[in-house]
Parts: structure tokens; C-alpha cells; sequence
């Protein structure tokens, strides 16, 4: 699981998502990787401005890997982006899980 803005809590709430021996990583340093290594998942803290992962060739790979099918992202919902606020609310009440996609326009 690639996870962009959850805070703590919420990644332990979302941690039934992830099979176990499965992996996690957010990009905001808010997985307790302990907490998650006793629930048999590898959780990973990548601060994407201060590592070499956020380079262009680090992104491409990853872009690679969705393509290929080996990184699968569940995309709970698709919005127009002026509903941005109505669907943070959504989240935020645990009414979606997996990622939200706002189109522009």
C-alpha cells in the first residue's frame, strides 16, 4: 500500500488492506513501522523531498510497476475536483478508503 496523506491512526485502520507479509509505505513518515511489523507487515517511512527514491528515475520505476500490474492501487472513488472538500469530509469520517480521484473539469 502507497499511502500519501494518512496520518497514524488512520494507516492502523487501513492496515486490514494490506495481506499479510504485505508492505506499506508512506511518503509522510506517519507508519509505526513497529506496529506494523508485529502485524507481519513491512512498513516503510520515505520522505519524498530528503531520499534518492523521489528522483525521476525512482518515480519511473514505480510508474513500471503499476503498469506491469505488481503495484496495485484501489482507487475508492472518482470526484470532480470541486467536490474536493465534500470528499475530505468523506474520509475523514472513514466513509471511503483506498484513494480518491479528482478530475479537473
Amino acid at each position: 500500500m502507497l499511502d500519501l496523506v494518512s496520518n497514524g491512526d488512520a494507516l492502523k485502520r487501513d492496515a486490514s488492506l494490506v495481506a499479510p507479509g504485505g508492505k506499506l509505505v508512506s511518503t509522510i513518515n506517519s507508519a509505526d513501522e513497529g506496529w506494523f511489523r508485529e502485524h507481519a507487515i513491512t512498513a516503510t517511512n520515505v520522505v519524498m523531498s530528503k531520499t534518492p527514491q523521489s528522483s525521476a528515475q525512482s518515480l519511473d520505476e514505480l510508474a513500471r510497476l503499476i503498469i506491469a500490474g505488481k503495484l496495485v492501487v484501489k482507487v475508492a472513488a472518482e470526484r470532480p475536483l470541486d467536490d474536493a472538500p465534500a470528499v475530505l469530509d468523506e474520509v475523514k469520517a472513514g466513509r471511503l478508503t483506498g484513494k480518491i480521484v479528482l478530475h479537473v473539469g
